[in-house]
């Protein structure tokens, strides 16, 4: 009576069970909602890991994607600020030509939007072409020389022109007085650094 007694109430806890595992679908649960186990201490499932399976393992929540931030932007460095000036036949660097390229230098170094340097020799319309070309050389290379123990970016003697009549800068045709046409073409004895900017 007593086995009897034991089978019948097994077999009403295991319809019990059944009966919640129908409505339920993904694991067996018993008649006090409890998780039935085997004995191995495993979720008794009628489907294997659902999506609302409360014995599935624990997803963890997708990481947010972490976008690299911008480049800075590049500082505007005016055309005056990146222009030094020459005296007459001249390729030594004056002390406010140093003076400009130290604080172009400096400005340099707090951006890292600025790749390269190239500098770029001017001659004014005095004397003749092969030998203004040499001079406008020899002042690129001056400034690239002095620019080269200030800026850790490569630099470089891109171009040489000696200015002539036609690419002149200045208006100083009309001038006959040998020195006023000197001071007068002060603006085409001078070097241009050109920067590469990362896009």
């Amino acid at each position: 009576m007593r086995h009897t007694l034991i089978i019948a109430l097994a077999a009403l806890a295991l319809g019990t069970a059944s009966a919640q595992a129908a409505t339920d679908r993904e694991t067996v649960n018993d008649n006090h909602k409890g998780i039935v186990t085997n004995t191995f201490g495993n979720c008794v499932r009628t489907k294997w890991q659902a999506a609302d399976d409360v014995c599935a393992p624990k997803k963890e929540a997708p990481k947010p994607v972490v976008q690299a931030p911008p480049p800075p932007p590049a500082p505007v460095i005016s055309q005056d600020a990146r222009t030094v000036y020459f005296n007459f036949d001249d390729a030594g660097l004056s002390a406010e030509a140093t003076q400009k390229l130290d604080a172009l230098a400096q400005t340099v170094a707090n951006s890292k939007g600025i790749l390269s340097a190239s500098v770029v020799g001017y001659a004014d319309k005095i004397g003749n072409s092969e030998y203004n070309v040499k001079l406008s050389q020899k002042r690129a290379t001056a400034v690239k020389n002095y620019l080269d123990t200030k800026l850790s970016i490569p630099t470089s003697v891109a171009a040489v022109q000696g200015l002539g009549s036609v690419t002149s800068t200045t208006q100083c045709d009309s001038i006959k007085n040998r020195q006023e046409k000197i001071n007068c073409l002060s603006g085409d004895r001078r070097v241009e650094v050109q920067f590469k900017y990362q896009q």
